[in-house]
């Protein structure tokens, strides 16, 4: 398809802002061919496709229909049999393979790049098949449970059945913190766990005693899972079990992504450097571009980046409609961990900002990542413009019970620092005091 032909067929949708990523156009160029079904099959072996997104303003844009069939086209394969822990295998196949083959890399920073990309756009296939996945599993969990629990308890009860057993790397980070591993090691194992936004810098040592100190007299996080017992029926298990695993691969297949990314950054700095720019500056280079001898920086606060079906293009203006929020004092959300609790409202929109939250805050951020974890602990509750059942926000609510908003929409634009709000997460509101 031409560039009319994309934006003409991306307008025929409906579309709504759905997370924030202020990604520059190099990462962008990933996440768009990651999502295709050419991807998909090839690597995990799956006849789908994340059929389309918008990044605009520095937000994925969501099309609720295309979702909605991107979700039936994987349920099919659910329903014959596909299971989100055989996609958690492929992932850590995919995974182990593209680790190793970073060892294989020769001098050619070129070639290098290219391998790396392809690796890349294969490794974040993973993060794309999710949200079809959720979308097909979430409203038949809770309808399922309509039959043992009150209508006012199924949020609660999804939340607790599908809390994960399996540790993730933020549970073997702190295992490890408690342990004897040395400040180098962890260094070397857990330094990229800090990374989000791919050309972020990973934890330091200073991170890591900081953290050792922060947790010698705080007591090792309990999971809060429930166990699935025989009184429900064997469907119903079914979706617990499944859910309970998507819960776990949401996080892991991120983490993959960028350990993966992560570790590659010595080659992709050497790609940069022979195109004369930094790994910094190379974020606002589309990689195509320089491959073709394109050297064009691409503002990222003015880009968008449209792709649907095996196409993307970007564009140097909006293509979506772009209403401007109106102010308000309250936004309203959903219940995550219930409880009400106020205090001093920060506002973190990178991990640069983490800092900033003291003990008794109330963190509002778009979403929460692993790399959160510590400033998590001091906060009172937390607070996300994004997120679902599965999302990492709830899921550290639901081990540190602490009262947690999810999906508000806009919380950490319409909130300020130092603000003095309420959480209300009984209701699923949180307001301006």
């Amino acid at each position: 398809m031409s560039r009319d032909t994309v934006k003409k067929n991306i307008q025929s949708h409906t579309w709504q802002k759905w997370i924030r990523r202020p990604f520059g156009v190099f990462i962008s160029g990933i996440n768009a061919e990651a999502r295709k079904r050419s991807v998909m099959k090839q690597v995990m072996d799956v006849d789908v496709e994340y059929s389309g997104t918008v990044h605009q303003g520095g937000m994925f844009w969501q099309s609720p229909e295309l979702l909605e069939k991107d979700s039936v086209e994987v349920g099919r394969l659910l329903e014959d049999g596909l299971s989100v822990s055989s996609l958690t295998d492929r992932c850590q196949k995919a995974f182990d393979t593209h680790m190793s083959s970073l060892h294989t890399l020769g001098n050619d920073s070129i070639q290098n790049m290219a391998d790396i990309w392809e690796w890349s756009v294969r490794q974040f296939s993973f993060v794309w098949i999710t949200h079809p996945i959720e979308r097909y599993y979430a409203p038949r969990l809770q309808e399922a449970l309509s039959q043992y629990v009150k209508a006012d308890q199924i949020d609660e009860t999804v939340s607790l059945l599908t809390f994960p057993k399996k540790q993730n790397s933020n549970d073997l980070l702190e295992t490890a913190i408690r342990s004897d591993m040395s400040i180098d090691e962890l260094v070397e194992t857990f330094s990229w766990l800090k990374v989000r936004e791919a050309f972020t810098d990973g934890f330091t040592k200073d991170d890591f005693e900081a953290m050792r100190r922060n947790v010698e007299h705080a007591p090792l996080s309990q999971t809060a899972s429930k166990p699935v017992g025989k009184e429900f029926d064997e469907y119903t298990q079914h979706l617990i079990h499944e859910m309970q695993e998507l819960v776990f691969f949401r996080t892991y297949r991120t983490d993959r992504f960028y350990e993966f990314f992560y570790t590659a950054r010595p080659h992709i700095e050497a790609f940069a450097r022979v195109h004369g720019l930094t790994l910094t500056e190379l974020e606002d280079y589309g990689y195509r571009d320089l491959t073709c001898g394109r050297k064009v920086r691409i503002d990222r606060d003015t880009y968008v980046m449209a792709s649907i079906g095996e196409e993307y293009y970007f564009y140097d203006e909006p293509i979506l409609s772009d209403e401007i929020e109106s102010q308000a004092s309250e936004v309203k959300g959903k219940t995550a961990y219930s409880g009400v609790i106020r205090g001093v409202a920060k506002i973190v929109h990178n991990v640069t900002e983490l800092d900033k939250v003291h003990e008794g805050d109330i963190l509002i951020t778009q979403m929460t990542f692993p790399s959160f974890i510590m400033a998590m602990k001091r906060a009172s509750a937390f607070v996300t413009d994004e997120g679902g059942i599965t999302c990492h926000a709830s899921i550290v609510a639901r081990e540190m019970k602490k009262p947690c908003v999810i999906a508000t929409g806009n919380a950490s634009t319409i909130f300020d620092d130092g603000d003095m709000v309420e959480v209300d997460a009984e209701k699923g509101v949180v307001r301006k005091i």
